[in-house]
């Protein structure tokens, strides 16, 4: 017989989608409020994002090694579509439901020297909005507003001009 060793963070992180029989057996070892962690209490960090989805931080990114900024931008945008991802925790939004609240962050204004500032959360009620993108969007406020604040640097690489 085989012996599977999982550590506690590992443990947190399969817990979400793992099936009853697996998930009663990771509750069975670690205790089911030791195990119902926040995705945003999990995810602070790109290679916080990297690590839960199975990626190398550096290596797993289109340009391991960017020589230009519109290679920047492109690593930026794979690495919130990874966040979002998570930040999802497996939700589906129904694109065709405008009942639906499909939440995403905002920016405004230069901060100087720094770029983009995060500037609140919100939804539209069926109509096009170009201050959000709906491969971003996410199911709850709170969600995208720590989407906003707390990957604000990968942000800025996204949508800072490219010169």
């Amino acid at each position: 017989m085989s012996t599977l060793q999982i550590d506690k963070k590992t443990a947190q992180g399969l817990y979400p989608a793992a099936s009853g029989k697996f998930k009663s057996m990771l509750e069975d070892q670690f205790g089911a409020d030791q195990l119902k962690v926040s995705i945003m209490d999990r995810i602070k960090t790109w290679e916080d994002a990297a690590c839960e989805f199975g990626i190398d931080p550096v290596e797993g990114l289109p340009f391991p090694h960017p020589k230009t900024n519109r290679q920047k931008a492109a690593n930026a945008f794979f690495q919130l579509d990874i966040i979002n991802e998570l930040l999802l925790e497996g939700a589906e939004l129904d694109w065709s439901d405008s009942d639906q609240r499909k939440w995403y962050p905002y920016f405004n204004d230069y901060k100087s020297g720094a770029g983009f500032r995060f500037d609140g959360a919100g939804y539209v009620w069926a109509t096009a909005d170009a201050g959000g993108g709906a491969r971003l969007c996410l199911d709850t406020q709170e969600k995208a507003k720590y989407f906003g604040t707390q990957f604000l640097d990968i942000w800025n690489q996204f949508l800072n001009p490219i010169k």
